[in-house]
């Protein structure tokens, strides 16, 4: 490759991830505006952490406490984007 092509797609993975960072910045004030609207307080990081390690773990498949957080995801309507 070119010097010229190498700076261009260097250039083009740095406007990337920048993109990608605001993105993921943006996300996450969603989820915490959802998550207030809602009636509920700021997460811990860490808590929601421990609740995804505990979902996708294959031993929990069936537990209560999974089956007990599906029923309340079905109440629970999150504002949507335009209806702010």
């Amino acid at each position: 490759m070119s010097k010229q092509k190498t700076r261009t797609l260097q250039e083009r993975i740095e406007k990337l991830e920048e993109q990608k960072n605001k993105l993921i910045a943006g996300r996450k004030e969603e989820i915490a505006n959802a998550v207030l609207k809602a009636g509920g307080i700021s997460i811990d990081s860490r808590l929601l952490m421990g609740f995804v390690a505990f979902a996708v773990d294959k031993s929990n498949k069936g537990s209560p406490i999974l089956a007990q957080m599906l029923e309340l995801s079905k109440k629970v309507k999150i504002p949507s984007k335009r209806t702010q």
